[in-house]
């Protein structure tokens, strides 16, 4: 028998100005480690905002990618690489939900994979990048915001570690040197009538997702599937069991 997928609506999920780890005010940091501490044990999810991230150019940055002629982004093929990072066209990925649970048929989406660079675990090494001369300065923006959201994992996992009552820099030598990803997806409009797609649910221990609200593909699906409706301005946070592992999911219609 096919597993119903709860839709949590955004009231059900707190939503957490974490602005106060950034400072030095401990009263401050344990009123946001408590409200950590209530979301995980409640609902297992939780918003975040006062982050710092920028994400005024991010989604165009997605746009532009998707937008590029099929056979440029084939040069970027995922299977072209030993990491699998790059692109994957749609009809290509997976589908994370269990068989027996799925009724709505597989993925449609596109989607590219970028990771961690380094050599201290095989999942970490180089990743595919489009040409400069097509997407001037797109690998810059995208390695920016990275390495932004790697930060805001290790100021989301000091605020943990007080949540559990730990030293606040409990996990920071935990994180040194993660094996993070970054999901960029592209779910196209469905035609009609609507055609039956599931949005994929994510395995990995920790998650943190960006939304863009203006996109109808992604839109749709969420509203299908997904386990977490997007907020605009905020991410997203699965409670996670260790932090070493991370994976940014970005959903973005063309």
């Amino acid at each position: 028998m096919a597993r119903r997928i709860e839709i949590a609506s955004a009231e059900e999920l707190p939503v957490i100005n974490i602005s106060a780890l950034y400072s030095q005010d401990s009263t401050s940091k344990a009123q946001v480690a408590q409200q950590i501490h209530s979301a995980c044990v409640q609902t297992g999810f939780f918003y975040v905002c006062g982050h710092q991230v920028d994400q005024q150019w991010l989604f165009d940055c997605i746009r532009q990618l998707f937008a590029l002629p099929l056979d440029d982004k084939l040069k970027l093929d995922a299977k072209l690489s030993s990491l699998r990072r790059g692109y994957t066209g749609l009809g290509g990925a997976h589908n994370c939900v269990p068989e027996e649970s799925c009724t709505v048929g597989p993925d449609n989406k596109e989607s590219f994979l970028l990771g961690a660079e380094g050599s201290r675990s095989p999942m970490l090494g180089p990743n595919t990048w489009p040409d400069p001369a097509l997407l001037p300065g797109w690998r810059e923006h995208i390695q920016t915001y990275f390495n932004s959201m790697l930060d805001l994992s290790r100021v989301v996992a000091r605020g943990l570690a007080l949540s559990l009552g730990l030293p606040e820099q409990f996990f920071n030598d935990k994180m040194q040197d993660p094996v993070a990803q970054l999901l960029l997806l592209r779910y196209p409009p469905p035609p009609p009538p609507p055609a039956e797609t599931t949005a994929s649910q994510d395995t990995a221990a920790s998650q943190q997702n960006q939304h863009d609200s203006s996109c109808p593909g992604a839109s749709e699906q969420q509203q299908q599937s997904s386990t977490v409706p997007s907020l605009p301005g905020t991410t997203s946070c699965r409670s996670w069991v260790l932090c070493g592992t991370m994976q940014l999911q970005l959903d973005c219609d063309g």
